[in-house]
């Protein structure tokens, strides 16, 4: 196999030597617990966020400091809290209005 590495131009060998298996376990412990502060748990059922990471989401979450998260349109019908749904949806609206 090292043979064969050899034969590749150099940029492709240095890549190829770069790469890390370990790292790519302990990345991923990172990042979910990144997203485990990013994004809290579903304020209904409890289930951890399981979407890829989404800008988007983010930037609404913090610019309208917003603290809940549903997994799925169940569990939001289900959350009783009308106040907190509001907030969450005039803040969706508010965002993809964009600026007047």
């Amino acid at each position: 196999m090292e043979q064969r590495i050899q034969l590749l131009p150099q940029a492709l060998q240095i890549l190829i030597g770069e790469y890390n298996v370990d790292h790519r376990v302990q990345i991923r412990k990172v990042n979910q617990e990144f997203m485990d502060t990013v994004y809290v748990p579903c304020r209904i059922c409890h289930a951890p966020f399981n979407r890829e990471f989404c800008s988007v989401d983010y930037f609404i979450i913090q610019k309208y400091k917003l603290s809940c998260h549903w997994c799925d349109i169940n569990c939001f019908h289900q959350d009783t809290d009308s106040a907190l749904k509001l907030k969450c949806l005039n803040a969706l609206e508010e965002y993809m209005k964009g600026p007047d």
